[in-house]
């Protein structure tokens, strides 16, 4: 049988408060919708980091 890779590397982009929650506490489904439901609710990923940085904010060092 042919081994098949299921894992990827795939980014989330969101403000800094956002992604210290979600190291702390992990992705929270309840938060779905809040942003962005151009395709229903849920938590969005990308495989392209660019595409994620889009969806980030700076912070006060200018920071993303």
């Amino acid at each position: 049988m042919k081994e098949v890779d299921t894992e990827k590397r795939l980014y989330h982009g969101c403000p800094e408060q956002a992604a210290n929650a979600i190291i702390v506490e992990g992705f929270n489904r309840s938060y779905a919708g809040e942003h962005g439901t151009l395709y229903g609710f849920g938590v969005y990923f990308s495989s392209d980091a660019a595409y994620s940085h889009g969806y980030t904010k700076s912070n006060a060092n200018d920071e993303r």
